[in-house]
């Protein structure tokens, strides 16, 4: 099914057909001048012959090509499901003190690390092994891993991106912008790669405008990616705009209680307290037992003064604290 990723530009057509329409009744006036001439043989005569269809030849070709660049505005796409061949293969090696016999030759625990590199080799050119290493915080290990995948298979954008992610986990920003983006250059639709490279730009206050830029991008070409929708939710500056943001997120995902919890305390923070405790019980349904919404009800209800409400929401959040220390903080706001 085609979808078109800017729809707005389709509205640049709407003049071009107008054009068109206008042409052809042009063409319908022509021929009724021309009946006026009454002595059609004496026409004939002094009239030189005319063009024929090939008068609308250069009209044609005009108005097709704007057509075709109204339509190329509005970045048509189809979406296509590739067969992705992936899998994540853990290896466990016995480590007890019987791998030390000597049984095998030179002992069993040396064996089986032979044994395990030689079966590394022989595994596809994927980077699940180098995930594997980044997890267990061996990042040598995982560079390497990573490395070799981006030599066995040059054109795939993984490694690039898992690269980029474990330098930018070492405090390395100017090389995990530039693997992030050599991702982007592989594959241009990599939603994971452009929102990691946006989490990365986002740190640096001077470069936010990049990161929201690459987050909408992202959101143009899938609007149910969450992962964007919901950082650009928080990194937003206009309150206005990121209510918006949660309020898509919530449409798709009414069960994230995140994004619920986040809207509730931007309506607070915008004079909205209807709206934010009208959040927060909705988010009490999912989570009854929570101490913090019913503490974050009592608050909202205390600052518009609402004194009842807010005892009953303080004394829910008291019976429902995880331990005492917390239930006497709040104990605190009753009085």
């Amino acid at each position: 099914m085609i979808r078109f990723l800017e729809p707005a530009w389709l509205f640049s057509l709407l003049p071009v057909l107008a054009l068109a329409g206008v042409y052809v009744w042009r063409q319908f006036r022509r021929r009724t001048f021309a009946m006026r001439f009454t002595n059609v043989n004496l026409l004939r005569a002094i009239a030189p012959k005319g063009l024929g269809w090939r008068r609308h030849v250069s009209a044609t070709a005009l108005l097709l090509s704007l057509l075709i660049l109204g339509a190329a505005l509005a970045r048509p796409s189809v979406d296509k499901k590739e067969p992705l061949e992936r899998a994540t293969v853990m290896l466990a090696i016995d480590v007890s003190l019987s791998m030390e016999a000597d049984d095998v030759q030179p002992t069993r625990i040396e064996a089986a690390q032979e044994a395990a590199k030689a079966f590394v080799n022989e595994l596809p050119p994927t980077y699940n092994l180098g995930l594997v290493y980044q997890r267990l915080n061996r990042r040598k290990d995982a560079e390497a891993a990573y490395r070799t995948a981006m030599a066995l298979s040059p054109e795939s954008p993984e490694p690039y991106n898992a690269l980029g992610s474990l330098k930018s986990s070492t405090g390395k920003p100017r090389e995990a912008e530039q693997f992030y983006k050599q991702a982007l250059e592989k594959n241009p639709a990599m939603l994971a790669a452009r929102h990691n490279l946006a989490l990365l730009l986002a740190s640096q206050k001077q470069r936010l405008p990049e990161a929201l830029d690459l987050w909408r991008e992202n959101l143009k070409r899938s609007p149910d990616y969450l992962p964007s929708r919901l950082s650009l939710a928080g990194a937003l500056t206009e309150p206005k705009e990121a209510i918006a943001e949660y309020r898509t997120v919530l449409k798709d995902r009414p069960e994230y209680l995140a994004a619920r919890l986040a809207l509730a305390d931007l309506l607070q923070k915008t004079g909205d307290a209807d709206g934010a405790v009208g959040e927060l019980q909705s988010a009490l349904k999912q989570n009854q037992k929570s101490s913090a919404i019913y503490e974050r009800i009592g608050d909202v209800e205390a600052g518009r003064n609402r004194a009842a409400e807010a005892r009953a929401a303080y004394e829910a959040a008291i019976q429902n604290a995880p331990d005492s220390n917390i239930a006497k903080r709040i104990r605190k706001k009753t009085k």
